[in-house]
């Protein structure tokens, strides 16, 4: 399993005024991978053993990575914000994973302005970049061969990109 480019993970370039949180004002914005950013390529080889194949791809939050919380300081952008979640899907002494999660700010501030419908935006040029793609693929054997499937997934550090609306 490869890929032939890097996948994209897109930011919105401003967060919307959620509602007030403790003595703060809460923000969020919207994450999502791109998956028209990279394609999938399977060796030809092995296209010639399987019946068919089933891909998919998440998007996972490394909060800490091997006891690191700032694990991506030479990458682009920084922690501008984080996710808000149940709590995290994995956790030990040197990890912490969210798959679901809500990407927040909190800010004192109140005079962000207001677009026509009087939703509040905070601007927010600046990418998370402790994402981490997760790109999953089930081949199914074609028979004489043991036709249980096979799964393969494999993590991949994507590039960013900040969108407007």
């Amino acid at each position: 399993m490869a890929h032939s480019n890097a996948p994209v993970v897109m930011q919105r370039n401003k967060m919307i005024y959620s509602g007030p949180y403790n003595n703060t004002h809460r923000y969020q914005r919207d994450v999502y991978l791109d998956e028209s950013s990279f394609t999938l390529n399977i060796n030809p080889a092995v296209l010639s053993l399987i019946d068919h194949y089933e891909a998919s791809y998440s998007l996972a939050y490394y909060e800490k990575f091997q006891n690191v919380y700032n694990w991506r300081e030479d990458g682009p952008g920084g922690a501008t914000s984080h996710p808000e979640s149940a709590g995290p899907n994995f956790q030990d002494n040197e990890n912490i994973i969210h798959l679901n999660f809500t990407e927040v700010a909190y800010s004192n501030k109140t005079n962000d302005p207001q677009d026509e419908n009087g939703d509040i935006w905070m601007p927010l040029n600046a990418v998370n970049n402790h994402y981490v793609v997760k790109v999953t693929v089930k081949l199914f054997p074609k028979a004489p061969y043991n036709t249980e499937p096979i799964v393969l997934t494999r993590s991949y550090l994507p590039n960013y990109t900040l969108f407007a609306d």
